[in-house]
Formats: C-alpha cells, structure tokens, sequence
C-alpha cells in the first residue's frame, strides 16, 4: 500500500504536486557561497556536469525527515550522489550529516537505482547545504525534489490512544526524582524539537503533570513503564538503567515521554513499524526520533 506522508500538516501521496524550476544555464551554484535555494514545493530540473558539484541549500522551519532525491526513469548509465552538510553559523564550519549515492528500501518509493535517494533529520531553523554530483566524467540532465518525507504504514488507530498528559497550554510538566536526570532531560529535548508540545520540569509557578521514579523490579523484561492517572507517572526499572548505555537509555526515555503524549507501541498484532522509530518497543540504541515518531506526532498535535 501507499506510504502515508506529512506535509504542511496534510497528506498527500507519494507523487507531490510541485512548481518547476529550470537552472539557469550559468554556472551559478559551483560552491556553498552561491548555492541555491530548494524548498519543498518546487523541483529544479538540472544538468549534471561530469564531476562538477552543483550546491544547493535549504532551512526547514520545523523538525523532521526530508528526502532529497533525483528522478528519471530514462537515468541509465549515469551514477549520481548528493552529500548533506549542516552549516554552523556560530563558527562558520559546514558539518557531514548524510550521504547517499544507491537508492535502497524506502527509497524506491520515489525513484529508483541510478537516481539518488538520500534522507535525514533536520532540525528547524538550521540551514543544510546539499552537494550534488556525478561519479564519472559524463554530463546528463534530472530533476530533482526536496520533500518531508515523515511516514508510517500502520493505520493511524492503531498508534494513538484516547489519554495524554498535556496540558492547556500544550506542556508536560515533569517531576524527576530518579539519578537519571541527564538522560531524561535528553530524552525530552528531542521531543521538543518538534515544537507543539513541550517536555519541561516542573517549577514552583507550574502544575505538576508527570512524576518520574525509579525503583529495581529485577530482570523481569520491563526495562519502563507509563502510567496515567490526576498525576500520569514513569517508573523506570534500575535493574536495567544501571547496565544500559546513555543512547539506550535515552531511546527509553524518549519511548515513554511518547506515550504521554498519546501513542500506543508501535508494534502489535497485525502491525508494526520499522525499528529506527522509538515508539517501537525494545532496548536499543537510538538517538532521535523515527519517520513514524515524526508523523503520528504531526498528525495527533500539529
């Protein structure tokens, strides 16, 4: 079946509905100083010159996956990659973030082999530069599109329930009286990447809505659990803590602020999404929020 896909807080299908843009034929954009913009609701069709990069930049005003990506179903013998940097305005150094040259997996749902596929986080209100090239001396021409690209497969049911505990004023404000502070906070501050809502402590000019507390209940397979109530409470089994690593513990953290914010697991009878989404039940490791995380959060809160 078709993915489900988020864009402006609407769905859409995988084929996007997008004004078209010619480069021009100088050679404008041969450096990050004088790339160009792309934005989501555009497509530049392009000339690939051999071994020529060609740059183009982007900054998001919200959090989540974007696809950057060419296609042509004609693309044959030529092979392109794009490289994904994030630029520093603080120092003025342009940081790797992403690379791909190969589509694979969810890639085909937009293009396929000898076009490119590469996609990444972005955070809001910082400025991703992308490199654009060929791998040989041959020259060709593509299109190509910037899309958010958060996704889930499951029906929307199935990920959400009734209860959350946000507040009138779309905040959760916590209570930590465990020793695992740092990772809390780390957990939360991933979701509040994603604006809506906030995941902050509790002050003394605050209603408390969420206590977290820890206690060792043994190697019983339950590393945390989530509870709601007047007061919704995470309880945080130390047996585990203790023995886990901080990006194991974070993507735990980040699993159980998830369902005070109104998510089910994301994986069940009959379901299931990918496992580089922390909604997905297990310990391992993940340091940010999955494409399904992204977009059952911007369907259920904007």
């Amino acid at each position: 079946s078709a993915k489900k896909l988020f864009m402006a807080n609407s769905v859409y299908s995988w084929e996007p509905l997008l004004a078209r843009r010619t480069m021009p034929s100088d050679d404008g954009n041969l450096s990050f100083d004088e790339a160009y913009y792309l934005d989501v609701n555009s497509v530049w069709e392009i000339e690939l010159r051999g071994q020529t990069a060609r740059y183009w930049k982007y900054r998001p005003s919200r959090a989540g996956y974007l696809v950057i990506y060419t296609r042509r179903e004609d693309f044959q013998g030529i092979d392109t990659v794009a490289t994904v940097y994030l630029y520093d305005e603080d120092e003025d150094e342009y940081y790797f973030i992403a690379y791909n040259d190969d589509v694979r997996g969810h890639g085909y749902e937009y293009t396929d082999y000898y076009n490119f596929y590469c996609s990444f986080f972005a955070e809001r209100n910082r400025t991703y530069y992308f490199e654009i090239n060929t791998y040989w001396d041959e020259t060709d021409t593509t299109s190509l599109y910037l899309i958010e690209d958060n996704y889930f497969d499951s029906d929307y049911s199935s990920l959400v329930k009734r209860e959350d505990c946000v507040d009138s004023g779309r905040k959760i404000h916590f209570t930590n009286s465990t020793s695992y502070e740092t990772d809390i906070l780390a957990g939360a501050a991933e979701w509040n990447k994603l604006s809506y809502v906030q995941i902050l402590p509790d002050t003394s000019s605050t209603i408390n809505d969420l206590n977290i507390t820890q206690l060792n209940f043994g190697d019983n397979n339950v590393i945390a659990t989530t509870s709601s109530g007047s007061t919704w409470r995470i309880l945080i089994n130390t047996y585990y803590f203790n023995i886990m690593n901080s990006i194991e513990k974070k993507k735990t953290v980040m699993h159980e602020f998830g369902h005070c914010l109104g998510f089910t697991e994301f994986k069940g009878t009959g379901y299931s999404e990918s496992y580089d989404n922390v909604m997905v039940p297990g310990r391992r490791e993940l340091e940010r929020l999955g494409p399904a995380d992204v977009a059952v959060y911007r369907l259920r809160w904007g």
